[in-house]
């Protein structure tokens, strides 16, 4: 078999198995010119008949898994207010941009690593809404790189493709976020309009999502728990040995961070379900009419089923169970990992 390398990083192409052809550029921008030329080759009755067949089946796949995500939401929105599905953030941010008219006019900026399947599937990234370059994305662990790059992105005016920042989004997790909070006073200090979401569920996630994968691997226990099961707010509670992948002791309070680096920049917490969607209207409304960055400190659900094992996390009752992306291969992913979907409050 001969296999086609297509990669935006020339040190993936090549790296593990041989190839007999490569091709460097940006996957999406590629892959659309890659499947035109394929539309023009000549092919067979008996191939045009598979195609068309495969062609159907990924259309129905991609209904079900529309429908299975509609349904998956309309659930966030109905749960107990135990803390917001993050999942409802870009479902409403993509109905707020569209309803803002802003085609070709955003850039999403993404850093919420626990909650990148949400993302990647409820922002407008399609074509009629966005460029390529409307999308940046971590390509490793998260160490707040998104933050800074935000930045530059803004005063970027006039971007290629056709794409003009007017409204740049970065959203990233509360742990990531504590490595640059520093970019909010330059934000603020240039007028960089910039609407920062911070996905805070109190919590190392990213951490404890590889620490779940280490004791699945080797069928180990940690003889302390990374998270306090049964979080407390007493202000005496200093149990760090337990609870060292936790950030709830002492809390953080991001609106207050942002404060602190001068009145040009603006924030606001969001603990509520139903507050979420106008509070990200709101927050847009502030970023485009007053020039100015904004932070939102999202109060996001903790993960109940974070650092168990995969067979305690089958046998788990939580109400959502977030929808895979890859309907194509789900069969053979539940075989091979039945946890594959996510597990959340």
């Amino acid at each position: 078999m001969d296999i086609l390398y297509l990669s935006n990083n020339t040190w993936d192409i090549g790296k593990n198995y041989y190839g007999s052809h490569a091709v460097l550029g940006g996957i999406r921008a590629s892959l659309e010119k890659l499947n035109e030329v394929m539309a023009g080759l000549p092919v067979t009755p008996e191939q045009q008949q598979a195609r068309d067949e495969r062609n159907q089946l990924l259309s129905q796949l991609s209904q079900q898994r529309r429908q299975d995500w509609d349904a998956y939401l309309h659930q966030a929105e109905q749960a107990p207010a135990d803390g917001i599905n993050p999942a409802l953030i870009p479902h409403y941010l993509a109905q707020a941009i569209t309803e803002q008219g802003l085609a070709n006019q955003f850039v999403y900026v993404h850093e919420a690593v626990s909650d990148s399947p949400s993302f990647q599937y409820l922002m407008p990234l399609n074509r009629e809404m966005s460029r390529p370059v409307s999308y940046y994305c971590v390509s490793g662990g998260s160490l707040g790189w998104s933050m800074p790059a935000s930045l530059g992105i803004k005063k970027q005016q006039t971007a290629i493709q056709g794409v003009t920042p007017k409204l740049v989004i970065n959203a990233v997790g509360d742990g990531s976020s504590l490595f640059y909070p520093q970019v909010w006073w330059t934000a603020a200090k240039f007028q960089l309009a910039v609407l920062y979401i911070i996905t805070n569920n109190r919590e190392y996630h990213t951490l404890q999502n590889g620490l779940e994968e280490v004791i699945d691997s080797y069928d180990w226990e940690p003889k302390k728990k990374p998270v306090e099961p049964n979080p407390t707010d007493n202000a005496d509670y200093h149990n760090y040995e337990v609870d060292y992948l936790s950030l709830q002791h002492p809390a953080l309070n991001f609106k207050q961070i942002a404060d602190a680096m001068g009145a040009g920049v603006q924030g606001q917490v969001v603990e509520q379900t139903e507050d979420l969607n106008a509070a990200l209207k709101a927050a847009i409304a502030f970023v485009l009419t007053e020039n100015k960055p904004f932070v939102l400190d999202i109060r996001t659900a903790r993960d109940p089923a974070a650092v168990q094992s995969s067979a305690n996390m089958k046998a788990s009752t939580s109400p959502l169970r977030r929808p895979s992306l890859n309907y194509f291969h789900k069969d053979l992913l539940d075989e091979i990992n039945p946890n594959h979907f996510s597990t959340l409050s």
